[in-house]
């Protein structure tokens, strides 16, 4: 017994350090995403911003693969979903964390001291995921953020404060329906189309005009407003009298 005893401080510590790797291995990547895009926006990014983020990402993954992404453990501290361990984490990456005084709050700022290969290390659901989530709310207000982490996430429905989030509440990803035909459906099918192509095909399309190869000058003429004006007209017309002629010839003299 005395060996095993010895042995379980050293396992713990072991578990406790493959843990805080992974989650490391994790958090960086996501971490390195946001401030990335936040320094494009020139934005500045506060510890809650980061924390609300990083926690709808492991939302979403969870809907999407059935597994928190960053590792971290969510509870219910204050108001929200909040990580122990998120800022000892971002300490070990050496990313800082600066405190500015705004009077009766202090705004905890993110420096932005990361290199951008980082976020190579994010897969393809969690980079699409973080690329929704910023569209979405990387530069929203703080209020609208804290507003939709609180009450329209699902880890977030009656939660008791102190205890971890139960991130199993989370609805699945809904997969569209795959339609499969039988063979009889396959051929009722062709059948009705090809009743309906038959049916088109029997039914007369008015033919077009036909006009005159001159239609489209004479309509171009009177379109345009500047030769509106036949008095500005000049130049020779030939009027053809053989019609008027031909009526006289057939209809009583004239004396």
């Amino acid at each position: 017994m005395g060996p095993n005893v010895s042995r379980a401080p050293r396992y713990s510590r072991f578990v406790k350090g493959t843990r805080m790797i992974k989650e490391k291995s994790r958090v960086k990547p996501a971490v390195a995403f946001i401030l990335e895009r936040a320094k494009e926006e020139r934005f500045s990014v506060g510890m809650v911003r980061l924390t609300k983020l990083l926690y709808l990402l492991d939302v979403e993954y969870f809907r999407a693969k059935r597994e928190i992404y960053t590792g971290l453990d969510w509870i219910f501290y204050w108001y929200g979903p909040y990580a122990p361990r998120l800022e000892a984490i971002l300490s070990n990456l050496g990313i800082d964390i600066e405190e500015r005084d705004l009077g009766e709050k202090t705004f905890k700022e993110i420096a932005p001291g990361f290199e951008e290969r980082w976020a190579e290390g994010l897969d393809v659901t969690a980079r699409s995921i973080l690329d929704e989530l910023w569209r979405e709310w990387g530069l929203e207000t703080l209020s609208k953020l804290l507003d939709y982490v609180y009450f329209e996430t699902e880890p977030m429905e009656a939660p008791i404060r102190g205890e971890k989030l139960d991130f199993g509440k989370v609805s699945p990803r809904q997969v569209p329906a795959t339609l499969r035909w039988t063979a009889e459906e396959k051929t009722k099918l062709h059948e009705i189309g090809q009743s309906i192509k038959n049916k088109l095909a029997r039914i007369s399309v008015p033919q077009k005009p036909a006009y005159p190869p001159e239609t489209s000058e004479i309509l171009k003429i009177w379109d345009e407003e500047e030769l509106a004006n036949l008095g500005a007209l000049k130049g020779k017309a030939t009027i053809d009298f053989s019609a008027f002629k031909e009526k006289d010839s057939n209809g009583p003299s004239r004396g």
